[in-house]
């Protein structure tokens, strides 16, 4: 069987914020603060450039120290069933008793053409498993 290689572009911002419990939000605006990036997903790259089945385009961390937020957004194509592996789920960090995560896009361009990905009913908050990392949940 034949891959096609996916790229996905995911975007959320991480908000501290005292006493925001909850899970997490979505919102498709991106704070003002934020500074525009513009990727080009034509880049032609070779196997020195990939790591484990993937390409990385982006991987942008923004911070705001007057409203203490996070802004991090991430672009990369996936070129292989061990890149497919790796990073077929999406997993974020943040404690919901004092931080607020907020999901801006989760896209995934084929043929290029954006799909929208972020669907607030597949959002799920997980307690850390200890063994996450090798995909087995108690």
């Amino acid at each position: 069987m034949k891959l096609k290689s996916v790229l996905f572009s995911i975007a959320f911002l991480s908000v501290l914020l005292l006493q925001a419990k909850g899970k997490p939000k979505i919102n498709s605006v991106k704070p003002d603060w934020v500074s525009k990036t513009t990727i080009d997903y034509s880049i032609e790259f070779d196997d020195a450039n990939t790591s484990g089945g993937v390409y990385y385009y982006q991987d942008d961390y923004q911070h705001n120290l007057v409203t203490e937020t996070t802004y991090y957004a991430s672009s990369y194509q996936l070129l292989s069933s061990e890149g497919v592996q790796n990073n077929s789920d999406i997993s974020i960090d943040y404690d919901p008793s004092y931080q607020e995560l907020i999901f801006h896009a989760i896209d995934i361009i084929r043929d290029g053409k954006r799909i929208k990905k972020l669907d607030k009913s597949k959002l799920r908050s997980l307690q850390r498993e200890e063994r996450m990392d090798r995909h087995l949940y108690d």
